[in-house]
């Protein structure tokens, strides 16, 4: 049976380009049962939108009200881009107070993560033990800086 028809080649050329397609509604679902693993909650609709998103490797800035889920989103989506996706995944944060609340919130959620952070109350010896761990490029998956 030969397969050189035309309707055989209109099939196969739309059937080449709903591949992304299924990829990132099959990823947008992934997330989804992924957020809902770790936070026992079903992801807001704004949530799945940015999720969408970072999926579609879009630049965007978050700008909400307090209370929406930014800070959430962004810990369930950087644990999800590091173990699903393999990714390396850098949070800065501004004080050393959010890089101690962020750290234990991201555990929580989390406990299989490997987390390397930096913040300015560290001892002398954990600031030594973090330098020689990025230097090694050791436990790099999620690094939080204040």
């Amino acid at each position: 049976m030969t397969y050189n028809t035309p309707f055989y080649s209109f099939l196969e050329k739309y059937l080449k380009n709903l591949r992304p397609i299924i990829n990132f509604l099959k990823e947008t679902k992934d997330f989804e049962k992924y957020f809902e693993k770790l936070t026992k909650n079903k992801p807001w609709s704004l949530q799945i939108t940015w999720a969408k998103r970072v999926f579609l490797n879009e630049s965007f800035a978050i700008i909400a009200p307090t209370g929406i889920g930014k800070t959430t989103f962004g810990l369930v989506s950087s644990s999800y881009l590091v173990e699903k996706k393999n990714w390396k995944v850098y949070l800065l944060l501004p004080t050393t107070l959010l890089v101690k609340q962020v750290s234990e919130r991201l555990l929580n959620l989390n406990p299989n993560l490997n987390l390397l952070f930096y913040h300015s109350d560290l001892t002398k010896k954990q600031k030594e033990e973090f330098l020689k761990k990025l230097e090694n490029n050791e436990l790099l998956e999620e690094f939080i800086l204040n």
